[in-house]
């Protein structure tokens, strides 16, 4: 069997296993789950869901959500669906092992209040390949491109839907771009800095599925003075 961390949640209300030896969430999933605000009964797909860590996150801040978490890779799916079991989250999480570029194929509602996304950053032909098969997938453009993302959010998104995302800053036209081009209206930005004064690293941002609307550009989220709990 291969060998896990557990990391403990909110005073131990929740508890997150990972692989030592494969991908591992960082502080991306964490400002992503607390960056949106769904209403309560909404239905929610996690883009790429690796261990569950962000379902498990909103479950427990918003526990009418009813939530779909998909992941292409077998061995994460896997992890992720002992995740959810072993917090008794069955009820509310549904893991899904699918090819989020055949959203078709997945099983998933006919229409969607929410998708998040924490997706692959690294263009194709960009940066170092990482060794391990499993890391390369979840942050190069591998198995899914940033226009393929957004093709399938809009394929599976209600109107008036929203997708929310994490996001390089220094991809940041490219993705508002993208979203405008496929009737995805950015509505809310927030730039995420790694210091004060320092410039952006990510871009948390919130789209909404219809005609384009006025873009509210947020505060800074400031890492360490903000905090990502």
């Amino acid at each position: 069997m291969d060998a896990t961390t557990t990391d403990v949640l909110f005073d131990g209300a929740r508890t997150v296993r990972q692989y030592r030896d494969g991908y591992r969430y960082a502080f991306d999933a964490l400002l992503l789950a607390r960056f949106i605000d769904p209403l309560p009964g909404q239905t929610l797909v996690d883009f790429g869901t690796g261990s569950g860590i962000i379902p498990i996150l909103l479950q427990y801040r918003h526990p009418t959500l009813r939530i779909w978490a998909v992941e292409i890779q077998n061995r994460l799916a896997a992890l992720a669906r002992d995740n959810i079991r072993e917090n008794g989250l069955e009820h509310a999480v549904t893991v899904v092992h699918g090819d989020l570029t055949r959203p078709q194929t997945l099983g998933l509602p006919a229409s969607l209040d929410w998708i998040i996304a924490n997706p692959p950053f690294t263009a194709r032909g960009s940066g170092r390949l990482n060794p391990s098969d499993e890391k390369a997938v979840a942050r190069h453009e591998i198995l899914m491109t940033l226009d393929q993302l957004v093709d399938s959010a809009e394929t599976l998104l209600s109107p008036g839907g929203r997708l929310a995302l994490i996001y390089p800053d220094s991809r940041r036209t490219e993705l508002l771009d993208r979203l405008l081009r496929s009737g995805l209206s950015p509505c809310r930005i927030r730039p995420v800095l790694p210091a004060a004064l320092a410039p952006p690293c990510r871009i948390l941002v919130d789209a909404v599925c219809g005609p384009p609307r006025t873009l509210e550009e947020m505060p800074p989220l400031v890492l360490g003075k903000d905090g990502i709990e």
